[in-house]
Order: structure tokens, then sequence, then C-alpha cells
């Protein structure tokens, strides 16, 4: 578990617009978290078994990766469009996370499978979850 979250921080270090990139300890439950935004936190939400022979197991783990993002300019329709597009900005960076992450491992384990993107409770800072998961032999 430690070797993916190890590579899953370092290949997100090619997402130059994240300021801050580490292991979810629930800094975003903080009044004040610290951390620089746009954020990158990563967690293993939890690992599933299958017995194989003998005493290895194929081992599938879910993986989460948090997004974080302050965004204080205006979305409306009304908004001219150089504004809004810093309003809307934060989508890209998801795309881009997503795209770095989708497909890519490296040895122990599988290549990494994103399986689902929420948005978490309407509060500030805006956050969305990306789910991903992949597999090893433990």
């Amino acid at each position: 578990m430690e070797q993916i979250i190890k590579a899953i921080l370092k290949k997100l270090q090619e997402v130059k617009e994240l300021k801050f990139i580490d292991v979810n300890f629930g800094q975003l439950t903080l009044e004040n978290p610290a951390v620089d935004f746009p954020c990158a936190l990563i967690d293993v939400e939890h690992i599933d078994y299958s017995s194989t022979s003998g005493k290895a197991q194929i081992a599938e783990a879910y993986i989460n990766v948090t997004l974080a993002f302050k965004i204080y300019a205006p979305t409306s329709a009304g908004t001219p469009e150089a504004q809004q597009e810093l309003g809307l900005q934060h989508y890209e960076i998801i795309k881009k996370v997503s795209s770095t992450l989708h497909n890519w491992g490296e040895s122990p384990f599988s290549r990494l499978c994103r399986t689902s993107i929420k948005r978490n409770d309407k509060t500030f800072p805006e956050n969305y979850t990306l789910n991903f998961k992949c597999q090893y032999t433990d």
C-alpha cells in the first residue's frame, strides 16, 4: 500500500497546477487547512483480497484522490468570458489529474483504472474525489 501512495504522490507532481500534494489525513476537515490550493490528497479507501495458491493473495486496492479548490472568480451567465474561464478552470485540473493517473501504473501494481468522480458536499473549498482501483499480489 505504501508503494502505491508514494508512486501516486510522485506521479501527481506532473500536474503543475497542483500546489500541494499529500496523503489525506483529514486536512480539509480543519477550519483553516494547512494546504495550498489547488491541492490533491491521496488515500487508500480499502483493499479487497482474493485467495490464490499458497500464501499469496491478489489485492484490489481502491484509491481516492481528493482535489480541493478555492474558487473566487464568478461563473454566472452574464460574467465576461475571461473571468468565467477562471471560475471554471478547476475542471481542467480534474481532467489533467484523471488523464495523468488513469491507465498509469508501475511495478508492483497494475495500471490504475478510474472508476468514478464525485463532487463532495457543497462546501468551501470546492472539492471532488476521483476514485481509482488497481491490483497487486500480496
